[in-house]
């Protein structure tokens, strides 16, 4: 059991706020946030207290927008439900609930670094002497589990959405004109 991200974008239309994609039905479609991103699930919006980000936000969760479109209004009633049960999000409850204009992303320093540590075996310790250097992928060798702990940084942008994601809300409209409603599960 995990925690899951439900992100979709909405656009200023004529002064509202509408899903920026929708499918035939007229439901909106999700954003696909990369697997179960801790980092970024805290950096949009605190869900593990800065455990996984070191404290860094883009910023706090603010909750749905007042404003939200009645179509992600609709995705949200079952986890706002869920949510008032009184369950803490720790319990499984979901939140938070929040939302990111496009241009605050923008304006965020995806620079700042962040140390990430793991333990591999004995033999590999020595490739990260340099904590700028190389660091594990999904095809790390498969004794790479246990042993010595290392660290190295990693810039937020390590962390962030896919580029094609950006892509794709760049081209909703303006980044001052665009957002982002989500919430976690």
């Amino acid at each position: 059991m995990g925690t899951d991200l439900w992100m979709f974008a909405e656009r200023l239309e004529s002064g509202r706020w509408k899903a920026a994609s929708v499918d035939e039905q007229g439901q909106p479609i999700e954003l696909e946030a990369t697997g179960r991103n801790y980092v970024l699930f805290d950096l949009l919006g605190g869900r593990f207290a800065g455990e996984y980000s070191q404290g860094l936000l883009i910023d706090a969760a603010r909750g749905l927008p007042p404003d939200v479109s009645p179509a992600i209004q609709r995705e949200a009633e079952p986890f706002l439900r869920r949510a008032s049960s009184g369950r803490s999000p720790a319990m499984g409850a979901p939140g938070p609930f929040s939302w990111l204009l496009v241009s605050e992303s923008i304006e965020f320093d995806w620079t700042q670094t962040i140390e990430v540590r793991m333990e591999v075996d004995p033999s590999l310790a020595t490739l990260f002497r340099d904590p700028s250097g190389p660091r594990p992928t999904w095809e790390w060798p498969a004794q790479a589990s246990d042993g010595v702990e290392v660290g190295w940084l990693e810039p937020l942008s390590y962390w962030t959405l896919e580029p094609g994601d950006w892509d794709e809300l760049r081209s909703y409209g303006a980044p001052s004109e665009v957002r982002v409603v989500f919430w976690f599960s």
